[in-house]
């Protein structure tokens, strides 16, 4: 697989380097995710907090596919202080529930436990059992979520962020040895 350089601004994203196909099937899985969930919502978008919110809709899918690249895990691997910055910034849900006033004290439960699980999958990163931790972590969340009343689609947004954050990008995927 050919890989080609990334743009600087892009370094967070995609890694230094990233294959074609990767981006491309990144790009593709975000925006059939975010249209598909758009719809289920039975939102319109007459109002610029919802394009606002359904825009990091959009970042939370594409995360779950990136940070599986190897130039994306790669990235973060060799800066273990932007990988704890990349956790902890990680109020995507917050910030959707508050754009579309609903679920606020919800989706602050999930971010929550979502940020301890992510930070002890962090912490195990020389551990071989990261992704098992990580895998458990990433059930019991879906546990509490599937425990709350909210709408079919913010859960699917719930699962996807609790996903991109515990298991796509606190696990180191590709270790070097």
């Amino acid at each position: 697989m050919k890989y080609f350089e990334v743009p600087k601004c892009f370094h967070e994203v995609f890694g230094e380097q990233q294959t074609r196909l990767e981006v491309f099937l990144t790009v593709l899985f975000a925006c059939i995710a975010t249209i598909v969930t758009f719809f289920l919502s039975g939102l319109s978008l007459n109002h610029w907090q919802v394009i606002a919110a359904f825009l990091i809709v959009f970042d939370v899918y594409a995360g779950c596919i990136a940070n599986f690249s190897q130039g994306t895990n790669q990235f973060y691997a060799q800066r273990y202080k932007s990988r704890l910055i990349f956790i902890a910034i990680h109020f995507h849900n917050v910030i959707i529930a508050l754009l579309l006033d609903m679920y606020v004290q919800e989706s602050l439960l999930i971010w929550g436990y979502t940020i301890v699980s992510a930070c002890i999958v962090n912490f195990l990163k020389s551990n071989r059992l990261q992704t098992f931790i990580a895998a458990n972590l990433f059930c019991f969340g879906i546990l509490v979520l599937l425990s709350l009343s909210m709408p079919n689609w913010l859960i699917l947004i719930s699962l996807f962020f609790m996903f991109k954050v515990i298991v796509s990008f606190a696990v180191d995927h590709h270790k070097q040895k």
